[in-house]
C-alpha cells in the first residue's frame, strides 16, 4: 500500500524555487545549459509558473507548514529578482531564500500526506448521508452500487464552526497557556476542509439479501462524527450501516472556568456523558423503526414498497476516547446493543454513584477494549487504567466475553483518521504518533480486528469465543501483512 501523496505540484514548486535562487546566483550559467535556457525562455522560472503551482497544490492539499516556507522563499526571490531589497541587504536575503527552500525540500520527503486507507469488504463504493436524528447530527456509511464520482464526494469537515469548537475546547481541556491559538488551528486544518473521504453523497443504499448489521459511533473529545471514516467506511463495505454521531461536548464545557480545574472538567464531561448516552439510545430507537431508517436513503421508495431493509435485531457500538466510554456504558445498560468496541477508551465515569452499578454488573455480551501504549501516561485523570482493572477484577468469569488488550506501538491519535490528513509537522510537535508508514499499518490492523470481532459476535453471540478472534489476527499478521503481532492482553 502506498502511504505518500506524490503532490506534484508541490514538487514542481520547490523545483522552481531551486532554480530561481540558481538563476540569482549564477545568471551566466543558465545560458550556458540548455536545460536550464529551456525553462527560463518558457518561463519556469518566473512567477507566473509559482502561481499556477501553488493554486493546484492548494486546492490538492490545503495549507500546510509546507506553504508558509515556499511563500517566504517566493518572496525572498521577489525582493532579489526585482531589486527591491538594498545592495546591503542582498547576500542575507538570498541566504534566507536558500533557507527557506531547503526547508520546503526536507519536510517534503520528511512529512509526508496519507493517502485514505481502501476498504476491504466485497462493497468498495461507499455511500454518505448527512442527517439529524432527535436534534443530534449524523454521518451515515453504507454500502452503495453507485459508481463514484469526484464531484458527489465529501470533505471531513463536519461543519464550519468546527475550528472554533475545537479551539474552545482545548482552552477548556488544556487551559489557553497551552492550548495552540484559534489561527494556528484554522491554518493546520485547512487540509481536513479540502481532503474528501471517498464516498458517495447521497447515494442509494444497496439492498442485501443478507441482514445488515447497525453499527453505532462515538466520537471523543475535540473530535468529531467523520473523523473515523475510515474506520466506518470499512465495515459499512462488509455491508454494515454505520451511524457515526456528533456530541457536541462543548455545551457542557463552556461553564468551566479558565483557567481549568482538573475537577471542574471531569464532573463536565461526566453531565456530557449521560446525554451521549442518551443520544445513542435517540439514535437506536430510529434505527430499529425501519420505515423512519428508509428515510435517510435517496432509495426509500424502494426499500419500503418491497419491505426489503434487512436488519439485525441487535446493534453494535463503537467509540474512541470519551467515545470508547460512551460506548461501554451504553453496552453495559442497553439490551439492544448485542457488542461494544472500546478504542482507547476514557474509564474515569465509574467512580460516579450513578454509574458504579453498571461496572459491577456481570458482563454478558461480547466487549472488545484495545488500549494504546501511552494513554496513562499522557491522560492520568482520565484513569483509563485503574477504570479497566476495576471492570477485569468484576468479571473473572467473562474472559471469554470481555477481551481487553493493548495494542503495541500505537498512540491514542492512531485510533482515528487524525495522520490522514492532519499536518504531520503538527503530529509531531505534539509527539503522540509514530511515522507515516507505521499508523497506515496500525490503521488497518485496527480495522481488521473490529471486523473479526464484529463478524464472529454475529455468527455465534450464544458461543462467542473471544480466543478464535486472536487465533484470527494472529495468523492474519504472520501471512497477510507479514508484521509481528502487535497485541498484548491485559490481565486484571
Amino acid at each position: 500500500m502506498k502511504d505518500k501523496e506524490l503532490r506534484g505540484f508541490e514538487f514542481i514548486l520547490i523545483a522552481n524555487q531551486m532554480l530561481s535562487i540558481f538563476k540569482l546566483s549564477e545568471p551566466k550559467v543558465i545560458n550556458d545549459i540548455p536545460w536550464l535556457k529551456f525553462l527560463d525562455d518558457y518561463q519556469f522560472l518566473s512567477i507566473w509558473a509559482f502561481l499556477i503551482c501553488f493554486i493546484g497544490y492548494y486546492k490538492i492539499d490545503g495549507i500546510r507548514i509546507n506553504v508558509i516556507t515556499v511563500i517566504l522563499a517566493e518572496i525572498c526571490i521577489i525582493l532579489q529578482e526585482y531589486n527591491i531589497i538594498s545592495y546591503g541587504y542582498r547576500s542575507y536575503n538570498m541566504m534566507a531564500g536558500l533557507t527557506f527552500v531547503l526547508l520546503s525540500m526536507i519536510v517534503y520527503y520528511t512529512f509526508p500526506v496519507l493517502r485514505l486507507l481502501l476498504t476491504t469488504g466485497t462493497f468498495k463504493n461507499i455511500g454518505f448521508v448527512y442527517k439529524e436524528i432527535s436534534g443530534t447530527e449524523v454521518s451515515v456509511f453504507y454500502p452503495t452500487d453507485e459508481k463514484y464520482a469526484k464531484k458527489y464526494d465529501v470533505s471531513y469537515m463536519p461543519y464550519p464552526g468546527y475550528f472554533d469548537t475545537l479551539n474552545f475546547i482545548f482552552k477548556r481541556q488544556l487551559g489557553i497557556r497551552i492550548a495552540p491559538p484559534k489561527w494556528l488551528i484554522k491554518i493546520s486544518g485547512q487540509v481536513m476542509v479540502k481532503k474528501m473521504m471517498g464516498v458517495i453523497n447521497n447515494a442509494n443504499l444497496k439492498i442485501l439479501s443478507s441482514k445488515m448489521p447497525i453499527v453505532i459511533y462515538s466520537h471523543g473529545l475535540s473530535s468529531n462524527r467523520n473523523y473515523s471514516a475510515s474506520f466506518c467506511k470499512d465495515l459499512a463495505s462488509k455491508g454494515c450501516i454505520v451511524i457515526s454521531l456528533q456530541h457536541k461536548d462543548e455545551d457542557y464545557l463552556e461553564k468551566i472556568s479558565l483557567p481549568p480545574k482538573e475537577l471542574d472538567f471531569v464532573n463536565a464531561m461526566h453531565q456530557a456523558m449521560i446525554r451521549r448516552k442518551e443520544q445513542v439510545k435517540q439514535v437506536l430507537d430510529f434505527a430499529f423503526d425501519k420505515n423512519k431508517l428508509a428515510t435517510l436513503f435517496k432509495n426509500q421508495e424502494q426499500i419500503t414498497a418491497f419491505n426489503s431493509l434487512k436488519l439485525n435485531d441487535k446493534a453494535i457500538i463503537c467509540g474512541h476516547s470519551y467515545g470508547g466510554q460512551t460506548a461501554v456504558l451504553c453496552g453495559l445498560d442497553d439490551d439492544r446493543i448485542f457488542a461494544t468496541i472500546a478504542l482507547d477508551p476514557v474509564m474515569s465515569i465509574f467512580d460516579l454513584p450513578s454509574f458504579k452499578p453498571l461496572i459491577e454488573r456481570q458482563v454478558n455480551k461480547p466487549f472488545l477494549v484495545l488500549t494504546s501504549d501511552n494513554f496513562n501516561k499522557n491522560f492520568g485523570w482520565y484513569k483509563q487504567k485503574e477504570g479497566l482493572s476495576k471492570w477485569l477484577s468484576h468479571n473473572t468469569n467473562s474472559k471469554n466475553l470481555l477481551l481487553a488488550s493493548r495494542m503495541k506501538n500505537t498512540y491514542h491519535v492512531d485510533y482515528i483518521d487524525a495522520a490522514l490528513f492532519q499536518p504531520r509537522e503538527l503530529q509531531i510537535l505534539r509527539k503522540d504518533v509514530y511515522s507515516p508508514n507505521t499508523v497506515s499499518m496500525n490503521l488497518i490492523m485496527i480495522n481488521k480486528l473490529a471486523e473479526f470481532f464484529i463478524f464472529e459476535a454475529l455468527k455465534s453471540p450464544e458461543n462467542f469465543d473471544s480466543q478464535k478472534i486472536l487465533d484470527k489476527f494472529d495468523d492474519m499478521c504472520k501471512n497477510a501483512i507479514k508484521e509481528t503481532n502487535p497485541l498484548e492482553i491485559i490481565q486484571n
